[in-house]
């Protein structure tokens, strides 16, 4: 269960890819993992527990929160599986290895269609070619 440190919310979309995670469909341990838009940092704090070395990013605003949620959320011996990065899609790419990751997971980051070309540029530098890229999201489109 997560500490709360602040008032935040962990959508039901996070949830949904602990569980998938969980289940062992994706082997985790020693994978080079980032999580973007992290939020309050569970699927992060999961896939750590997994034995993955994740990066967990989330826009500068979000850091402090993410960061003292995650610490507090990890055993102290797990504290090394997961770094705190800032990271707004498409700017500042150079700080993170191209192709650098074999798994990248996002809960509930897809729903500013304005977001999608950064996102997308992003995903373009973080992956090689046999990355796994993992989303969970609710479809908030009607289309004609």
């Amino acid at each position: 269960m997560l500490q709360a440190i602040t008032e935040a919310t962990t959508t039901k979309k996070a949830v949904v890819m602990c569980v998938y995670l969980e289940l062992g469909k994706l082997e985790l341990k020693g994978k080079r993992v980032i999580e973007l838009g992290a939020g309050t940092g569970l699927v992060s704090i999961v896939a750590a527990l997994l034995g993955a070395h994740v990066t967990v990013t989330d826009r500068l605003p979000a850091l402090d929160f993410l960061s003292a949620n995650v610490k507090a959320n990890l055993p102290p011996d797990s504290h090394d599986a997961a770094v705190i990065s800032e990271l707004t899609w498409g700017e500042g790419l150079e700080r993170y290895p191209a192709g650098g990751f074999d798994l990248v997971l996002g809960a509930d980051i897809i729903y500013l269609e304005d977001t999608f070309a950064s996102l997308l540029r992003t995903l373009l530098h973080l992956c090689h070619d046999t990355t796994v890229v993992l989303l969970s999201c609710k479809i908030r489109y009607e289309r004609d």
